[in-house]
């Protein structure tokens, strides 16, 4: 559901409204969820379901358009990472305007939920991951008015990961290579299709308009959902976010077998309440270029 306070006229106004996708209004209509799962699921045949949702709907997973929202080329645009393509949605209505393709006639593979938005030229950078093709990683730049201007497979990210975030400095997008991997394989040993494994996380840095990665930097094992900045800084390209030495995507403790409190203290260790440092927001200094701190 998407969310819009108003402020006009020295008076303000609230609306709400369900991003009605096609997925979203078919599966209304039959009162029922239609589309098979691929994440939280150990079904040995789940490896299938994708090729099932393409079947029946013409598309591998369910469209819901509900992780970022950013507005670019003049359009509000509602997104999620995976096969689909950002949603247009109307600003006065909320109302589905169709899926916004930056101008060509075929959808992109892929397309991520979040996008950067460079400063200084009003580009937007992106990385794409996809489950169903070779290589699997894609990178591209759509300009300020909404058309694309460059697109490329990543030839050497060859690991199929969950990406779910980028970044980028002036000239450069990182691509983030984290060992939250997608594996058919590990459903014949009764585990889930997405998973962490213990092998090297990697970032690679490519220049911004380039064909593939320029160099890899690799490094212990871990996950990064979220960056909060990246900058160049003389030779060095500096990159921060938040990090964890391992993941688990899907709780294991819902079939009931998983004590909750002994889970979270195997992975997770409890930071002291008594210690809070709060740093000044500002918005002086935008993404992209060197600062302590970003917000």
């Amino acid at each position: 559901m998407l969310h819009a306070v108003r402020f006009q006229n020295g008076q303000c106004s609230y609306r709400n409204r369900y991003i009605r996708t096609p997925d979203f209004d078919r599966e209304e209509t039959s009162g029922e969820c239609l589309y098979r799962g691929i994440v939280d699921t150990t079904s040995l045949s789940s490896f299938l379901n994708p090729i099932m949702n393409m079947m029946s709907f013409g598309t591998a997973v369910k469209d819901v358009a509900n992780t970022s929202v950013l507005f670019h080329g003049g359009r509000l645009l509602a997104l999620v990472e995976g096969e689909v393509m950002p949603v247009e949605v109307g600003l006065e209505e909320l109302d589905f305007k169709g899926h916004f393709k930056f101008g060509q006639e075929k959808v992109l593979p892929s397309f991520t939920a979040h996008p950067k938005i460079d400063p200084t030229t009003g580009d937007m950078v992106f990385t794409a991951y996809s489950s169903f093709s070779e290589p699997p990683v894609h990178a591209g730049v759509v300009g300020p008015d909404g058309n694309l201007k460059h697109w490329t497979t990543v030839k050497s990210a060859t690991r199929k990961t969950l990406m779910h975030d980028c970044a980028i400095t002036e000239r450069f997008t990182l691509i983030l290579d984290f060992p939250l991997t997608i594996d058919v394989s590990r459903l014949f040993s009764g585990g889930q299709m997405i998973g962490f494994e213990e092998s090297p996380s990697r970032i690679g840095v490519m220049p911004r308009y380039g064909e593939d990665v320029e160099r890899w930097f690799e490094f212990s094992p871990g996950y990064g959902f979220h960056m909060l900045n990246a900058f160049e800084d003389g030779e060095e390209v500096v990159l921060r976010g938040c990090r964890a030495d391992t993941m688990v995507l899907t709780p294991p403790w819902e079939d009931g077998k998983v004590d909750r409190r002994a889970f979270m203290e195997q992975y997770f260790e409890p930071i002291s309440p008594l210690r809070c440092i709060f740093h000044f927001c500002s918005y002086e200094n935008p993404r992209g270029f060197k600062q302590r701190y970003f917000y």
